[in-house]
């Protein structure tokens, strides 16, 4: 269920934009944390969040990932 809400929106953020009447367009990089798997608290949970998504930029950027221990 998560991995479906976060690749609908990984998908409304890849969509074109017009601004100043040119197609622009984003790069996306998602990271997720699952409770109780990846840290007990918020805080941990929103660590291992950011280590995915920094995990996603350091490796070509725009996609999306779930937190892994490897990604340390």
């Amino acid at each position: 269920v998560v991995n479906s809400y976060m690749k609908m929106l990984y998908d409304a953020l890849q969509q074109p934009y017009n601004l100043g009447g040119k197609e622009k367009g984003l790069y996306t990089s998602i990271g997720a944390a699952m409770w109780p798997e990846d840290g007990e608290t918020l805080s941990e949970l929103v660590e291992a969040a950011d280590t995915a998504m920094y995990y996603i930029k350091r490796n070509g950027k725009n996609g999306m990932s779930f937190y892994e221990e490897r990604m340390q």
